[in-house]
């Protein structure tokens, strides 16, 4: 029967539709700082303060501070940073919640006491204290962790929409976009910036992802979110209100994830029907052609992010002998038990093929020294398998690797190849070893 084989995630990002979108983040970035790095000197400056009230009056000198931390924070999160770059990031989104946990204790301590004090300066607290413990997880990737993260980012889009829309309301209702609402404007554009570069950062690994995938499902996200988006705000504007709701938000958020379900439901189906051509009949792995296809993207995801990245070619020992003597039907078992262990050994994420005949790949994100170690696992697992079954024939193999490191940037060809020759040699010498002691090439461990 075939196996259950490794799959990449069914939503996974179409980086060609990614790309152009990293220098909107970037954009965002920038100007969310200039606009900060201006309130915060005019906060800090009297001379400054003279010359441009107005300035002043747009953002504090606490939100000032957030906006710029979370800025830089959210860039030092992106898929390319390094592992201090990373730690730096985490440090910041931590200064951040500081920051606006105790303006939102303020805040409520003032309550109480009787004191009325603008409704902004919740929400904006609000905001970055949501937006600093999303950028702690907006690399985690286990299920039920990822999940929540998601919802997270989901809750926090949602709520900064609803203050955008607010203020375009109030704005739009009054017919003077130089009149002063609740939230002043340069607070509620950097507050939609930052939680646009957070978005499109989690849609890189989350299931937003299909938002920016190929095919219909992905299509399709493009074409019915957008106008998901902007219900409440034509909404509102038909009814002649001048703000947005929070049940009416809600009401959107489900509506969306409506969407984004069906959406990846048809994705799901798309896959299904694209895999009918890129899996292996005998054993469900991927064949020739659906390991370039995927392993190519794996490659690319792990260039992108400055990951090391691993081809392992495998070749069984002694197949046409077996089949020769012991029929096709054991050589087909033989195969489907090499793919068994291989899928045991490997990771879902790492991209899995047999190339044909007895010849198998992996592809995977790992470094030289965590390859080795699959390795040994692989021979241990087959010794073991040998030994319980009592065969007079064993399960063997030879192979060989190559990893694209940090800073070398090979093509997916390339390490094939190497790997390959890494594989032949191995198998040359098994061979003239064979020869010279006329022993049993079962019994001459693998060295790579």
């Amino acid at each position: 029967m075939p196996l259950s084989s490794k799959t990449l995630p069914s939503s996974s990002p179409d980086f060609r539709i990614l790309q152009p979108l990293t220098f909107l983040k970037i954009l965002s970035l920038i100007a969310v700082s200039v606009i900060a790095v201006v309130a915060f000197a005019a906060a800090l400056s009297p001379v400054l303060r003279e010359l441009l009230p107005h300035v002043r009056r747009q953002m504090d000198l606490g939100t000032a501070l957030c906006a710029l931390l979370s800025a830089v924070s959210l860039y030092l999160a992106r898929s390319r940073s390094s592992f201090t770059e990373r730690r730096f990031s985490y440090l910041l989104a931590s200064i951040v919640i500081l920051i606006s946990s105790f303006t939102l204790l303020s805040y409520l301590h003032s309550r109480s006491a009787g004191l009325h004090l603008p409704t902004s300066m919740w929400q904006t607290a609000t905001f970055f204290l949501s937006l600093g413990v999303l950028i702690l997880g907006l690399r985690i990737e286990r299920p039920v962790l990822s999940h929540c993260v998601d919802l997270h980012t989901a809750l926090l889009c949602t709520f900064a929409l609803v203050l955008f829309y607010n203020a375009a309301l109030s704005a739009l209702h009054r017919l003077d976009l130089a009149v002063q609402t609740d939230m002043p404007c340069a607070t509620v554009s950097c507050i939609v910036l930052l939680a646009m570069v957070a978005y499109l950062l989690r849609a890189e690994r989350a299931v937003y992802a299909v938002l920016f995938a190929s095919g219909i499902g992905g299509k399709t996200a493009r074409l019915t979110v957008p106008f998901a988006i902007i219900l409440p705000a034509i909404r509102s504007v038909g009814r002649g209100n001048t703000h947005t709701d929070y049940v009416t938000a809600v009401t959107v958020l489900v509506v969306l994830s409506l969407l984004l379900l069906v959406c990846l439901r048809i994705q799901g189906l798309e896959r299904e029907v694209h895999d009918l051509s890129l899996r292996d009949e005998l054993t469900g792995l991927y064949n020739r052609r659906g390991f370039y296809v995927l392993a190519e993207q794996a490659l690319r995801l792990a260039q992108r992010s400055g990951e090391p990245f691993s081809v392992l070619f495998l070749d069984l020992d002694n197949l046409k002998q077996i089949n020769d003597v012991y029929g096709h039907e054991t050589g087909s078992a033989l195969i489907q038990q090499m793919a068994a262990i291989l899928c045991d050994t490997f990771r879902e994420t790492d991209v899995i093929a047999r190339l044909g005949g007895d010849e198998f790949v992996v592809a995977c994100k790992a470094s030289s020294a965590e390859i080795d170690h699959a390795i040994e696992r692989l021979q241990n697992s087959t010794a073991d398998l040998n030994h319980s079954t009592g065969r007079p024939y064993n399960l063997s193999f030879s192979l060989g690797h190559a990893t694209n490191d940090y800073l070398v940037h090979q093509s997916l060809e390339d390490m094939l190849q190497y790997a390959d020759q890494a594989m032949y040699k191995i198998k040359r010498h098994k061979k003239l070893l064979s020869l010279s002691t006329n022993s049993d090439t079962r019994n001459i461990p693998i060295q790579i």
